[in-house]
């Protein structure tokens, strides 16, 4: 059964698993054609398929000129929410500050800004391990403790508010084989 009856921003992002590119190898008119349609309705398609040997949820959408496939994970595979109802709020002060916190970080996303610094550490401490040095595991930082809420607001909008150094990035060259 495939369905292409929704636009794709109906669907909650918990459901998302991983994102694939299509691209046609054959047939390029028809992937063209369906594309374009995809693209000017805002539709998304669902449908169930095999990925290997398992039955798996699946979206096809276009975004930008691109047809993309997401697998999805089916309702019963999502965990149920574990959280409790807040009920405690904050001062109108509180609130305030809070949004200012909010406002100094705002900007745009983008991707390339984001590395994973664990693989990075990982792939250092497997370099230094095959070259033959010892490997040392960092101590961790004790994070203290906070009891006042708005002594913490206030620490959080002063560090939001210093000049922000740029993010330094390593730069690799892959060695000639």
């Amino acid at each position: 059964m495939i369905s292409i009856d929704f636009p794709p921003t109906e669907i909650d992002p918990v459901y998302f698993d991983k994102s694939y590119y299509v691209v046609p190898t054959g047939a390029e008119k028809a992937f063209s054609v369906l594309l374009s349609a995809m693209q000017e309705e805002g539709r998304a398609a669902i449908a169930k398929s095999i990925l290997g040997t398992k039955e798996t949820l699946i979206m096809i959408r276009a975004k930008d000129g691109k047809m993309l496939l997401n697998t999805m994970f089916f309702a019963e595979e999502i965990a149920a929410d574990p959280a409790k109802a807040v009920t405690a709020e904050g001062s109108a002060q509180e609130l305030q500050m809070a949004k200012g916190i909010i406002g100094s970080m705002a900007g745009e996303f983008h991707a390339e800004e984001y590395r994973d610094e664990y693989r990075e550490r990982l792939q250092a401490a497997i370099e230094r391990k095959i070259a033959g040095k010892q490997i040392v595991s960092p101590k961790e930082k004790n994070a203290g403790s906070i009891t006042d809420l708005m002594e913490a607001l206030t620490k959080s909008l002063e560090l939001a508010q210093k000049p922000k150094t740029p993010v330094r990035r390593a730069t690799r060259k892959k060695k000639a084989q």
